[in-house]
């Protein structure tokens, strides 16, 4: 398994890989997504590659709070593929992406995680996170 940058070749397979979290990410949205993440340090988005075929997607964002020292790191997407489940890819790219949150000085990463995604759940306090079930969302509509 390589851990590499997403390419802008990756976008059809990445958007592939959003739908299967049911997210509608079309791959010409992806690419503008990816050349605004290209412009900043503070985001970053990953594949994990195995023999050519991207496996797993995992989407990095650096936040600085303004009442303390430090800064936050953000997962606002990891999904691995439906046949990859359970082979390490998604705990690769956690990996990758807690190097990449402590280059940058963060302190601690959040994730959300749906309510209905109880395998997530498991996965994720398997790799040291914690549940704080509390989340609150102001929608301004599309």
């Amino acid at each position: 398994m390589d851990i590499r940058q997403a390419q802008r070749t990756d976008c059809a397979r990445r958007s592939e890989l959003m739908a299967q979290l049911g997210y509608r990410a079309a791959p010409d949205l992806l690419e503008r997504k990816l050349a605004a993440y290209e412009a900043t340090e503070q985001n970053c988005v990953l594949v994990g590659v195995e023999e050519g075929h991207i496996l797993g997607v995992i989407v990095l964002n650096v936040a600085v709070p303004f009442h303390e020292d430090g800064q936050w790191g953000r997962i606002s997407a990891l999904v691995v593929a439906d046949g990859a489940r359970g082979r390490g890819v998604g705990r690769a790219l956690l990996e990758a992406g807690d190097a990449f949150f402590r280059r940058h000085g963060c302190w601690h990463v959040e994730v959300t995680s749906g309510a209905h995604r109880a395998d997530a759940h498991r996965f994720y306090v398997a790799n040291g996170y914690h549940d704080t079930p509390k989340r609150f969302i102001k929608a301004y509509g599309r």
